[in-house]
């Protein structure tokens, strides 16, 4: 029941693609950034990909190769 979000954020801290979408002090035109909202999605659906897949998936997937 782990999953691969966990661990990453366990070994490298949050998930971050970009890290001027979270800390306005890197970027002074973070508020009027056009691409930042599209980063913000971007970002939130590979997190919500690897909160998807857990270690047991992960066996299991490389079981079934093995066939």
């Amino acid at each position: 029941e782990i999953s691969i979000s966990e661990i990453l954020k366990i070994f490298q801290g949050e998930i971050e693609l970009l890290p001027c979408v979270f800390q306005k002090k890197l970027c002074e035109n973070s508020k009027t950034c056009v691409l930042r909202e599209k980063i913000k999605r971007i970002e939130k659906g590979v997190i919500e990909e690897f909160e998807n897949i857990t270690i047991q998936s992960l066996v299991t997937d490389l079981k079934n190769k093995g066939r």
